[in-house]
């Protein structure tokens, strides 16, 4: 891992069902450049102190979230922001050997 740049998304989403959680993220606002460590050949992102739980580029540290359906936990998992609607999906070996099953790698 070397020092580099990546852009901090934000994500914005409205719940798919009346009185669930589970909601469809897009893309929508203003990202932000921050400081990171990349690795040099894939390209994977983290930020400096990162360890093992992801942080928001605004807010720090994010909470694990509950998978809301079982779709969601065969993804892997999932951290969310409790300040703003930044995500983070670590992908599941079963999602990464499907990606790459379709040629995506």
């Amino acid at each position: 891992m070397r020092p580099g740049k990546a852009i901090g998304q934000t994500y914005t989403g409205m719940p798919d069902f009346q009185g669930q959680e589970v909601v469809t993220l897009s893309p929508g606002g203003p990202g932000i450049m921050v400081d990171c460590l990349k690795c040099c050949q894939c390209g994977q992102s983290r930020l400096p102190g990162e360890g093992d739980t992801p942080h928001c580029p605004q807010h720090g540290p994010m909470q694990k979230a509950n998978p809301a359906t079982q779709e969601q936990k065969w993804c892997g998992e999932w951290w969310r922001c409790d300040r703003c609607t930044h995500t983070v999906l670590r992908p599941s070996d079963e999602l990464r050997k499907a990606y790459v099953g379709e040629g995506s790698a």
